[in-house]
Parts: structure tokens; sequence; C-alpha cells
């Protein structure tokens, strides 16, 4: 009985809380933490991290370059969207000790003091700059790519987001085993990036790798992609055998 009485005082705070924010919410343009927008808008950003944490490793460690059509098209519509959200971050409203914040210079006082400076190294889109490939530049612009996983540190905030606002037992159990599948799933994709560079380097520099010794130096991406992740996979059942 204590426990669902409980229960329905934290049911009734947050209904009351979500109310008296509506009736705070009065400035024109100021976007409602709690609100319809705010959860699509950290929707398209959770799908848009967790794209570049698996596209961006990627592209470092085996040296490609994304040139399907749709795959640059999503790049560019997520890079776009970063770029965005600094403006959308600066006239969303938080939660200050479970006091709904909304004044926008008190808003955006909290960003600045918080976000601001990781988005912004984060959001700087490497992918339109066009330099040279025979510049060592380029191999620097390419570097600077990682500045995006520097969001990965927003994400666990995101996902609670998402999951404070789902009342179903069973869709927030769905939601725990997806975030277990991505984060394994992650862990090995960059092992397997890391494993591959490493060997790439160590062939580049006339010393024995596992590279040569597979023979896929010349193969088709998948294949060096596969042979990278068996060796991942190794590592893990290595790691959990002992």
């Amino acid at each position: 009985k204590e426990s669902m009485a409980q229960v329905e005082r934290l049911l009734v705070s947050g209904a009351l809380l979500r109310s008296s924010g509506a009736a705070v919410c009065h400035h024109p343009g100021m976007v409602h933490p709690d609100g319809g927008f705010r959860f699509a808008w950290d929707m398209i950003g959770i799908t848009a991290i967790v794209y570049q944490s698996f596209v961006v490793p990627l592209q470092l460690s085996f040296g490609i370059e994304v040139t399907f059509v749709l795959l640059e098209a999503i790049s560019v519509l997520f890079d776009s969207y970063f770029l965005v959200d600094i403006l959308v971050s600066f006239r969303s409203g938080y939660l200050n000790k479970g006091v709904l914040v909304m004044d926008p210079s008190t808003v955006a006082l909290h960003y600045i003091r918080s976000w601001l400076l990781v988005d912004c190294v984060a959001s700087v889109p490497w992918d339109w700059i066009s330099v040279s490939p025979d510049l060592k530049a380029f191999a620097m612009v390419r570097l600077f790519r990682l500045a995006r996983l520097l969001r990965l540190a927003r994400l666990k905030a995101m996902m609670a987001k998402v999951e404070d606002r789902v009342d179903s037992e069973a869709v927030v159990l769905g939601l725990a085993l997806c975030k277990l599948f991505v984060v394994l799933l992650m862990t090995a994709h960059w092992v397997a990036c890391v494993w591959w560079a490493i060997g790439h380097f160590a062939q580049a520099h006339g010393d024995d790798s596992w590279i040569e010794a597979e023979g896929v130096l010349a193969a088709p991406l998948n294949t060096r992609y596969m042979a990278a992740m068996f060796y991942a996979i190794s590592i893990f059942a290595t790691m959990y055998g002992d």
C-alpha cells in the first residue's frame, strides 16, 4: 500500500509539474522539455548519434568515404540536424530541482554553461569541407570527425528522458534490451575498427601484421570488415572464457 501511495504521489506531482509548466510557458518560441516536439526532436538526435557512432569509426579506420547517394543524404541530414539543434537547445526549457525553467535568458545561460562547447565542436560538418587528398590537411579533416563522438556523452541523458515518458513496463524492458544489444554491437564494431587500424598502421610501416597474415589487405570492404570483426569477437570470447 505504501508503495502504491508513493507511485500515486509521483504521478500526481508529475501531472502538476506538466500542468504548471504549460502555464509557465508563455514565452514565444520556447520549447517545453516534456512537449511532443522535444520528444520527437530527441528521438531524431538519438538516431543520429547512434548512426554516426557506427559510421565515423568505419570511415577513419578503413579509409572509406560515403559515396552511396542515400547514405550521403542521411549524413548531410544529420549534420544539418546537429547545427539546428544548437539553436533549439537555446530555446528549450529545463527542470531545475523539479522546477520548470522557461525564461529565455536563464535557459540560454544554462546551455552556454553546460553543453554549448561540446555541441559546437561536435557539430562542425567536416564532410562539407573540400580538401585536396594530396594535402596533409585532408588527413586532419578526417581525424576531426572523431569530435562527433563527443555527443555520446549526451546519449544517456536523452535515453533517460525517453524512458521517463514511457508508461508500459513491456516497452521499458524492450528499450533496455535494445540498449544492451546496441552497446554490445557498438563495442564490437569499435574494437574491429581499432584492430584494423592497428594492423594497417603496422603494414604501412613495413612491420608484420595480422592483415598480411590473413591476406585481406586488397580484399573488398565487407571481407576486411568481417575479418576484423572476427578478431573482435574472438577477443570478447577470450575475455569471457577467462
